[in-house]
C-alpha cells in the first residue's frame, strides 16, 4: 500500500486476535510451506473422508470452526481454526502427508475428555 509504513506491522496482530507467542508466525509458516516441488500442487481430494471428519469433529467439538485452502501457489494447504475469535492459521505442505498432518492437528485441538465418532 501506498504510504504506510509496513516494517512496524507486527504478525500477532489481525483481526482475529492476537497470535500466540509460542508459535511460528504465519509469514514463517508460509514461507516453509509455500515451496512447492515442481508440477505438484496441493489438492483435497487426496485426504481421507476419515482425516477430514476427525478433523472437523475436533475443531468443532465445543463451538469452534474450520475453513480449508490453499496457498496462492497450490503448493500448501491451508486450515484455519478459529474459536472464541481466536485465529490460528496452519500450512500444510503438499509434499506431506496430509492425512498424517490432519491426525496430528486434530489431536492438538481436540478437547480432553472428547471422542471422535464415525
Amino acid at each position: 500500500m501506498k504510504g504506510r509504513d509496513m516494517s512496524k506491522r507486527n504478525d500477532s496482530d489481525g483481526p482475529g486476535g492476537s497470535y500466540p507467542k509460542d508459535r511460528p508466525s504465519m509469514t514463517e509458516r508460509y514461507k516453509r510451506a509455500k515451496g512447492s516441488i515442481a508440477g505438484e500442487v496441493a489438492d483435497w481430494g487426496t485426504a481421507s473422508p476419515a482425516a477430514l471428519s476427525h478433523l472437523i469433529q475436533a475443531a468443532t467439538a465445543e463451538g469452534g470452526a474450520v475453513l480449508l485452502g490453499y496457498s496462492r501457489d497450490r503448493g500448501a494447504y491451508r486450515i484455519i481454526l478459529m474459536d472464541d475469535g481466536d485465529k490460528i492459521t496452519e500450512w500444510i505442505p503438499c509434499t506431506t502427508d496430509l492425512d498424517e498432518a490432519l491426525y496430528n492437528l486434530a489431536g492438538n485441538v481436540m478437547p480432553p475428555d472428547y471422542q471422535i465418532r464415525f
